[in-house]
C-alpha cells in the first residue's frame, strides 16, 4: 500500500458504503503488515459470529428451546426457559449483529461468559475433544472463546476499515 493509493482506496470504498463512514484524521495510512491482517480476519470474526446465529437457529428449529430451559432449572437456575429463550434470541440476533460489526464488544463479552458456562456445566465433564479421542469436550467452545476474544480485542478503526466504513479526511 502506497500512501496515496491507501486513501483513494479507503475513501473510494466508503463512497459506497450504505453503512456510516467514519473519519480517521487526515495523514492516516494503514499499516502495510496491518491492514491485510485486519481485512483477513474480517471472514474469521463473521463466521465465527454465525456459529453463534446457526446454534440459536439449530436450538429454535428443532424445538429444543424449551429442553433447554429445563435443564437450566436442573442445574439449579431460576426462570430456566427465560434463560433459555434468552439465550437462543441473543444467539441469533446478536449473532447477526456482531456480524455485521455491531455491539461488537458487548456481544463477544457476552458470547464468552455463555460459552464459558456451557464448558463449566457442560463440557468439561466429558474432556477436550469434541470428536475422535472423545465426544461433546470443550474444545469447540474453547476456540470460539478464543476467537470471540480477539474480537473484542480488535480496535473499532480496524474493524469498520475491514468493512469498507472508514473515510479519510
Amino acid at each position: 500500500w502506497g500512501g496515496a493509493v491507501a486513501g483513494e482506496t479507503i475513501a473510494r470504498v466508503a463512497a459506497h458504503a450504505e453503512a456510516p463512514v467514519v473519519s480517521v484524521p487526515a495523514g492516516w495510512q494503514p499499516s502495510q503488515r496491518t491492514l491485510p491482517i485486519t481485512v483477513g480476519c474480517e471472514d474469521a470474526d463473521r463466521a465465527t459470529a454465525l456459529i453463534m446465529v446457526i446454534h440459536g437457529v439449530a436450538r429454535a428449529r428443532l424445538n429444543i428451546v424449551d429442553d433447554f430451559g429445563v435443564a437450566l432449572g436442573a442445574w439449579g437456575f431460576a426462570y430456566g426457559f427465560h434463560i433459555a429463550w434468552t439465550i437462543t434470541v441473543v444467539e441469533i440476533a446478536g449473532g447477526l449483529a456482531l456480524a455485521g460489526g455491531y455491539f461488537v464488544r458487548p456481544l463477544a463479552v457476552w458470547f464468552m461468559v455463555q460459552l464459558a458456562a456451557g464448558i463449566y456445566l457442560v463440557h468439561s465433564s466429558a474432556g477436550w475433544f469434541v470428536v475422535g479421542a472423545g465426544r461433546n469436550g470443550m474444545e469447540f467452545s474453547a476456540l470460539l472463546i478464543v476467537c470471540l476474544f480477539a474480537i473484542a480485542l480488535s480496535p473499532p478503526t480496524a474493524r469498520l476499515l475491514s468493512r469498507g466504513r472508514v473515510g479519510v479526511g
